[in-house]
């Protein structure tokens, strides 16, 4: 799971919460990320997804 630490519409808390809640869930903060994170940031986040797939 990956959720922006300054995300206004979702707040970081319900992410936090979620992954709590999800059996063998990984939550990864994107510092300073807002809602929309994934285009800001892309590169950081086609690195996590990466290494997650690597994982399995």
């Amino acid at each position: 799971m990956l959720h922006g630490t300054n995300d206004r519409v979702v707040p970081v808390a319900n992410g936090r919460m979620l992954a709590e809640k999800l059996p063998h869930s990984r939550l990864e903060l994107i510092e300073g990320g807002s809602h929309l994170f994934m285009i800001e940031d892309a590169d950081r986040v086609n690195d996590l997804l990466l290494e997650f797939l690597d994982a399995q």
